[in-house]
């Protein structure tokens, strides 16, 4: 990336780099899932693919997440990269005793919520294996687990919400279109005064 900033090349195509610049084309998205049939083991597992993340276990059964449509699960690009879009919005908001930046962008699916801040608050984790998205430039992400009904609070309102567990650049937490149907419907006004 240092080398792309410094020949002023666009992260995300081969162009040159200026304010008004747009990528020609739309980046690729792809969600690969390992189909090897595993057998289900009641235990924990050892390690999760990031030893920094932690499982918290408990007595009692964990909610598992929710079905995914493979087809349908994706990341918009400013969801990994972090460079704002006009279909973004950025917000605070706080988490546990934590403020954290959130990015509410409409073209990503689901809620993530990276990796260092899930293990910081000790928030349930519960490991998805073999579940990867796909970066149009061959990178892979790997969803790291799901943590049910996380308690986020935004301008005094507070939101419980699911989140996968992904590496992104972007910010702490990404609020995908799932979010945005669970408080819709709602008015927006993107004119600057």
């Amino acid at each position: 990336m240092q080398e792309r900033h410094s020949k002023e090349l666009c992260f995300n195509c081969d162009d040159k780099f200026v304010p008004s610049h747009h990528c020609k084309s739309k980046p690729f998205l792809l969600l690969l899932e390992d189909n090897l049939d595993t057998t289900h083991n009641s235990s924990p597992p050892d390690a999760l693919p990031n030893p920094s993340l932690t499982l918290l276990t408990t007595n009692h059964t964990q909610p598992s997440p929710p079905e995914l449509d493979t087809n349908l699960f994706h990341l918009s690009t400013t969801a990994i990269t972090g460079s704002l879009e006009p279909h973004t919005l950025q917000l605070n908001g706080t988490i546990g005793d934590l403020h954290a930046s959130i990015l509410v962008d409409n073209r990503s699916s689901g809620n993530i919520i990276q990796p260092r801040l899930a293990t910081h608050l000790n928030l349930t984790i519960t490991p998805i294996s073999n579940f990867f998205v796909m970066v149009r430039n061959g990178a892979s992400i790997p969803c790291l687990g799901f943590c049910p009904q996380a308690s986020i609070v935004i301008q005094s309102y507070t939101f419980w919400v699911d989140f996968y567990v992904m590496g992104i650049q972007a910010a702490d937490i990404v609020f995908g279109f799932n979010w945005l149907c669970s408080i819709s419907p709602f008015l927006s006004n993107y004119k600057v005064p």
